[in-house]
């Protein structure tokens, strides 16, 4: 395996930018749907990468008999 495909994607790094303020304060609902669109685009990168690693296997196992 290649060092490339041996590594797999880094997750987003959620962390606070600021001062803590109460959640009544904050765009609670545009907060999480970014938090969910960050999540979904982590797991489409994971699906991607673990599919290319499986089928350059695959076709390797078939090349090597």
């Amino acid at each position: 395996m290649t060092v490339e495909l041996s590594e797999g994607p880094i997750a987003p790094q959620m962390r606070p930018v600021g001062p803590l303020i109460p959640a009544s304060e904050l765009e609670t609902w545009h907060s999480a749907a970014q938090a969910l669109a960050a999540a979904e685009r982590h797991r489409q990168r994971v699906r991607n990468w673990a599919r290319a690693v499986y089928q350059r296997a695959w076709a390797r196992g078939h090349m090597e008999g």
